[in-house]
């Protein structure tokens, strides 16, 4: 700002003041260092150096600008009177030798003077002169006056030289009508002849400004000519520039041969506010560009993605609606009054060339016949060029080499013809264009019946009224207001956010377990009540969490005191909760926060079965474990079905429970085996007695009375036979090395009994298996696997009702192969699962009771163990967990021997 107001007083800037702007680099350097590394951090660097330099740069442009105005404006001013103007010449020669090439093509006369005027660039030159094409008897076929009242006296002076043969010159005469003269002898011995008087002005008038523009940058800048009287001191010819409230003005004697004058000219200045408008559009300009190239350079030329955040909703939070919505309604506000003003401004434009081209019309039309219906001397009259149209159809105007051109609509609009022609109205107005610029027609009756016209350029308009800058104005406002109506809408979000981050803040540390908080609930706004509601509720979390506490403790103390333990786990299996029963009973100690230890032995089957329950997500399972001397039951039961989840253990020592149960259990056995050894003997005795009746009778048929009770006492001793080997089996499985482990394929033994069951194919019962090839094999009795499965089976097949499904699985697990036989059948209620391996116990009012009981003997006489589970659905689950086959059980099975 401090350079633009420099250039503004002092018309130009040294090259020393660009250090000005080390001050603010080093306060963003300074700025940038506390700021983090990252995309926010390279942003904020390449904006901050895009606004510093941009801002320097535009001073600086600004002041170099100016002072080549300066510049132009001293070669110009240079060029005014009658002096030596070499490039002026050089032009001339240009204009001689195209006038000569287009006469050599046959060029028309009217389009040669024209066509020689624009090509050679004397067009550009601003100044002024009188074009004579002579025929070969000395008359002027065609002339073009440009900025000259009247035919100098020098055009024809030449004319005999031409007719001598001398070629084409330039001459110098140096006089005020004459200053330069240019003669071209052309073909059929006709002459172009040029003469150009004195500059008086930086931009004569011509009748081709309205097609092609203005003839200098300059002349827009109004130039004064003061004649320089007797007796004044005469200004010298060096210009001299002082500061004005227009801007710059400069002044410097002139010359000529009729009379000194002072030539003064004014360079504009826009004022302090116009030139702030400017210079912080384009600084801000700038800066956008060289961000957007900097950031296609990353991405080009370095091929790194700019790390752009995820997109987020700008509506998705209270903040940024009211700052959405505060910058919005000022945008459209300022749109509104922007268009509306742009609008007015056209319109003030047109009503504006309107009324100056009706005036025009209107005073041609009263001087009309004042000047007998010349166009010519009308123009003059009143200063604008005319063109008469009659009967719709243009007749002539005040330039009429222009309209010989047929550079002019040559009929008047119909319906605007009409309605003059029909005295509807005498003044009609349409805009149209000329040159590529909008015009504004003014079409006037005159008093004999033609109608006369004029034309005024919209541009005139807005030249009084400074359309560009009030644009200028309006953009730099617009994006002032933005500035502030951001800054505003930033200021009042975080006024409104402010105790919403409090209330968030204060929830985040009370979710946390503050619950000492206080909010302040002074506040006369309608926070404060939110503030007390909140206060409120966390003294209710108080008085919850306290009562918490209090039944928390009082839980912990009575599973302290139980006589079961109890581990309790979350999903991830981290133990969240255990009592001293639960490590007396695992004889190791369980760290709350941490997952089970990996026990060895048996406690480490124990620790898998409970990883195994976490990860097939079992509602409830029960197993037992023997450790040691003692018999440990383990009920697990799932938390939730839903997240988190988790599982809850008890452990419960039932060595007692199961030394009085299996008491009691051989003294029901006794009295099972003695009345199921009963009930053969009866029959035995009977026909023993029937023997012996028949033999002391010495009846015939004693042969066959014997034959019969002998059979019927042999199948009565078999079945006292079936009877002592089933409770054998139960009572005295296998001992380890009696009858040594072997290496047994679970595959084949499962698909031998699976061809046995399924008895062909379309039975109501479907068996199979899904055992994969690799498995390993087991250390087992292959005899002893074939009744376990088979037990396992029967009472799976016993189970379903109608229609079903049994399935054999097999997989391999960490340190053992698990074999799992799956039913849909009724399955068992939870509250008698604990008693299905207890002997003489049965689901079915059959059987003898043994056949699980049996399976949980062999199995464990294998080192195995055998777990009992209600599936998810419907039906039961048998898993056996048994030790795969190794190297060293084979070794160890060979020494004996």
């Amino acid at each position: 700002m401090a350079g633009a107001f420099w250039v503004l007083s002092i018309g130009s800037i040294p090259g020393w003041i660009t250090g000005a702007w080390a001050l603010p680099a080093l306060l963003a350097a300074f700025g940038l260092s506390c700021v983090k590394k990252g995309a926010r951090r390279d942003w904020m660097a390449w904006f901050a150096a895009a606004a510093i330099g941009s801002s320097a740069a535009v001073v600086i442009a600004w002041g170099a600008r100016i002072d080549a105005r300066m510049d132009e404006a001293e070669i110009q001013l240079s060029r005014l009177g009658v002096p030596v103007d070499p490039y002026l010449e050089y032009v001339l020669h240009r204009f001689a030798d195209t006038a000569d090439s287009l006469d050599a093509a046959g060029v028309e006369s009217a389009e040669l003077l024209y066509e020689s005027w624009i090509l050679s660039g004397l067009a550009e030159e601003g100044t002024g002169a009188w074009f004579t094409l002579w025929s070969a008897g000395d008359l002027p076929e065609f002339e073009i006056t440009i900025g000259v009242d009247g035919r100098p006296g020098a055009a024809d002076d030449f004319l005999e030289e031409a007719r001598q043969g001398e070629p084409a010159f330039v001459r110098r005469l140096g006089f005020g009508d004459a200053n330069y003269v240019v003669q071209v002898p052309l073909a059929y011995g006709r002459v172009l002849t040029g003469v150009l008087p004195a500059r008086r002005e930086l931009s004569n008038s011509s009748p081709f400004g309205p097609i092609f523009g203005s003839l200098t940058a300059l002349s827009e800048s109004p130039l004064t000519m003061v004649p320089v009287l007797e007796g004044d001191e005469a200004t010298s010819e060096g210009t001299v520039w002082r500061r004005t409230a227009e801007g710059w003005e400069a002044t410097v004697g002139v010359p000529y041969p009729d009379g000194a004058m002072d030539a003064k000219y004014v360079l504009d200045l826009p004022t302090s506010l116009l030139a702030a408008a400017r210079g912080t559009l384009l600084v801000l300009g700038n800066a956008l560009a060289i961000l957007l190239l900097w950031a296609l350079g990353q991405y080009v030329l370095v091929g790194r993605r700019l790390q752009v955040r995820t997109w987020r909703n700008p509506f998705s939070s209270f903040r940024s609606r009211v700052t959405v919505a505060l910058f919005g309604f000022f945008l459209v506000s300022a749109a509104l009054f922007g268009t509306l003003s742009f609008r007015t401004l056209n319109e003030v434009t047109e009503r504006t060339a309107a009324a100056i081209a009706g005036r025009v019309a209107e005073d041609a039309a009263a001087f009309y016949r004042d000047v007998n219906g010349s166009m010519a001397a009308l123009s003059v009259r009143v200063g604008a060029d005319l063109l008469e149209y009659r009967a719709g159809e243009l007749r002539g105007g005040s330039v009429d080499d222009l309209v010989e051109l047929g550079l002019y609509d040559g009929l008047i609009p119909f319906e605007l013809n009409q309605r003059i022609e029909s005295r509807e109205e005498l003044l009609e107005t349409t805009l149209g264009s000329l040159g590529g610029r909008e015009h504004l027609m003014a079409f006037r009756r005159l008093p004999d019946g033609d109608v006369v016209a004029t034309q005024v350029p919209l541009q005139a308009g807005a030249t009084t009224l400074r359309q560009r800058e009030i644009l200028e104005l309006i953009a730099f406002v617009v994006l002032i207001g933005a500035g502030l109506s951001l800054g505003l809408a930033f200021l009042v979000g975080r006024t409104l956010t402010r105790p919403m981050r409090t209330l968030q803040v204060a929830s985040e540390k009370v979710g946390g377990g503050n619950l000492q908080l206080q909010l302040p609930g002074d506040r006369a706004d309608e926070f404060g009540s939110v503030f007390t509601a909140f206060n409120r509720m966390v003294l209710r979390l108080q008085r919850a969490r306290r009562d918490l506490v209090r039944t928390t403790r009082r839980t912990e103390a009575i599973v302290e005191d139980a006589a079961t333990g109890v581990v309790a786990l979350d999903a991830l299996g981290r133990v969240i909760l255990v009592n001293a029963r639960a490590q007396a009973v695992l004889e190791g100690r369980i760290e709350v926060g941490e997952r089970m230890p990996r026990f060895g032995g048996p406690r480490g089957e124990f620790v898998a079965w409970v990883e195994g329950c976490l990860r097939d997500h079992l509602r409830e399972a029960t197993v037992e474990f023997q450790l040691g001397e003692r018999r440990i039951r383990v009920r697990a039961r799932e938390v939730s079905r839903q997240e988190p989840g988790g599982i809850v253990l008890s452990l419960e020592d039932i060595t007692d429970e199961l030394r009085t149960e299996r008491v009691l259990a051989w003294g029901e056995m006794a009295r099972q085996v003695a009345h199921e050894v009963k009930n053969p003997l009866t029959p035995i005795k009977l026909s023993v007695q029937h023997i012996r009746r028949a033999w002391k009778d010495q009846k015939g048929e004693f042969e066959t009375i014997l034959d019969r009770n002998v059979g019927a006492i042999l199948k009565e001793i078999d079945r006292l036979a079936e009877i002592a080997s089933g409770f054998s089996r139960f009572g005295a499985p296998a001992a380890v090395g009696e009858v040594p482990l072997e290496p047994v394929d679970v595959g084949a033994v499962a698909r031998e009994l699976l061809t046995l069951y399924r008895g062909g194919e379309g039975g109501p019962i479907d068996f199979a298996a899904d055992i994969p090839e690799d498995l390993p094999r087991i250390s087992a009795r292959e005899t002893e696997l074939k009744e376990v499965l088979s037990n396992l089976l029967e009472n799976a097949r016993a189970a379903i009702e109608g229609d079903g499904s049994v399935i054999i699985e097999a997989r391999s697990v960490p340190t053992a192969v698990e074999i799992r036989v799956r039913d849909d059948g009724t399955g068992i209620p939870v509250d008698l699962m604990g008693r299905i391996f207890e002997p003489q116990f049965s689901t079915r009012s059959t059987g003898t009771g043994l056949g699980l009981a049996i399976v949980r003997k062999l199995v464990e006489s294998w080192g195995g163990m055998v777990t009992v589970e209600v599936d998810r659905g419907e039906g039961t689950v048998i898993r056996l967990q048994l030790r795969p086959w190794t190297e060293a059980e084979r070794t160890d099975g060979e020494e004996p021997s």
